[in-house]
């Protein structure tokens, strides 16, 4: 048991928040359960995921989800530990958890809804902002408010390999930093489209597909995905 301690979510963080699950209730949310949710708080990098996380459903509620309740991070599995009206006031209380990963989760949800809230007032949104969103679930999410052609055509998309079982890997020219390279991605569960951010050595799909699982291009071997 942890130290109990209680982490109240600011008002003007739940009133943005509840804009952001009406946002992503109007996107494709590539299912047919109707439910899911997109993790803000505690997450990182692809398809990684911390110990403790927060994220929103597109039914205005948060939702708190740890490694050990909850099957998986991801628009398919909005169950989580426990769940909030955003619409009443949110108290996480720890002791069942680790009080600084909460804290970190807390403080990591405030800033990237304060992110996100922002782009998405925005009437044009430049493809830098969107690269520079933290996880892959969220750029996702950002890359289909404003469209996948647009964003591609904005990002002046340079299509470097096609593999029809690894994805399009492209490469975005950027200003006053190294070329961005994207490894466009179909997740086979819920058909809902990823770009991956990969090392810019990358130089087919084949070998940058086999870099998110850790892999040497020549040692890899994508047998079937779920």
């Amino acid at each position: 048991m942890y130290e109990t301690k209680e982490f109240t979510i600011p008002e003007a963080t739940r009133e943005k928040l509840l804009y952001l699950s009406t946002v992503f209730q109007n996107l494709n949310t590539g299912n047919t359960s109707g439910e899911f949710w997109i993790a803000i708080g505690g997450t990182s990098e692809s398809y990684d995921w911390s110990q403790f996380e927060i994220g929103i459903n597109n039914t205005q509620q948060l939702i708190t989800c740890s490694q050990s309740g909850c099957s998986c991070n991801g628009p398919e599995h909005p169950t989580g530990d426990s769940k909030y009206e955003l619409g009443k006031e949110v108290v996480i209380k720890g002791g069942d958890y680790d009080t600084q990963e909460i804290e970190e989760a807390v403080a990591d949800l405030i800033k990237t809804t304060d992110t996100l809230y922002d782009l998405f007032q925005k009437k044009d949104v430049a493809t830098e902002e969107i690269i520079a969103l933290p996880n892959a679930e969220i750029r996702r999410a950002a890359i289909e408010y404003i469209g996948y052609e647009s964003f591609m055509a904005k990002a002046a998309a340079k299509k470097l390999d096609e593999n029809n079982d690894h994805g399009i890997l492209y490469q975005v020219p950027l200003k006053d930093d190294e070329d961005l390279v994207l490894l466009k991605v179909k997740d086979p569960s819920t058909d809902r489209q990823y770009f991956l951010r990969v090392p810019p050595e990358m130089k087919t799909a084949g070998q940058a597909r086999a870099w998110t699982f850790g892999f040497r291009e020549q040692d890899f071997v994508l047998t079937k995905e779920t």
